[in-house]
């Protein structure tokens, strides 16, 4: 188990190195324990979050490098397997209004809850928000996760054995 957690560092830190390399290529294993890495560290900071202001802060930076380093690694995983990066498109395209759409009704929640005595104009304008923000983020969920569900077919897929147009197989 600790030999597992020395690798599982190592590679966080090769693949920090690497952080804005969208080219060559990423093997499977160092794909993987990436993930498993990202999602360890987005527990601590979901627990992290609960602190008021510095918390929330700290959250947010992470998922914001997290976001980039996903990218990066993902291209070159794709790359792997000799497929192109723009396979991501769909995938983000989902994924970044989601994103948008979940800061905007953070900073609404807050607004309406500043006047509570506003209940007429809180209520009515809660709702329709409530209804827009639903639908969009219905809209923009199934398309995040169709690019998902195609970018995993590759992901999970062996790389290529040999060199490929985008590099020399990467060490295991």
């Amino acid at each position: 188990m600790e030999k597992f957690f020395k690798e599982l560092m190592d590679n966080g830190l090769d693949v920090l190195k690497r952080f804005n390399d969208f080219k060559g290529r990423t093997s499977r294993k160092e794909f993987w324990k990436f993930i498993i890495a990202a999602f360890i560290g987005g527990i601590a900071f979901a627990i992290l979050s609960v602190i008021p202001f510095l918390g929330k802060f700290l959250s947010s930076l992470y998922q914001l490098a997290i976001a980039l380093l996903s990218l990066s690694v993902g291209i070159r995983r794709l790359h792997d397997v000799n497929k192109s990066g723009k396979l991501m498109i769909p995938y983000l395209i989902g994924i970044v209004p989601l994103i948008i759409l979940s800061f905007v009704m953070d900073n609404f929640a807050r607004r309406v809850t500043v006047n509570p005595y506003d209940y007429l104009a809180g209520y009515t304008t809660g709702l329709s928000m409530i209804y827009v923000y639903g639908t969009l983020s219905t809209i923009f969920g199934i398309v995040a996760l169709v690019g998902v569900i195609i970018l995993a077919l590759f992901w999970f897929r062996e790389g290529d054995p040999g060199e490929n147009k985008y590099g020399p197989k990467p060490a295991e």
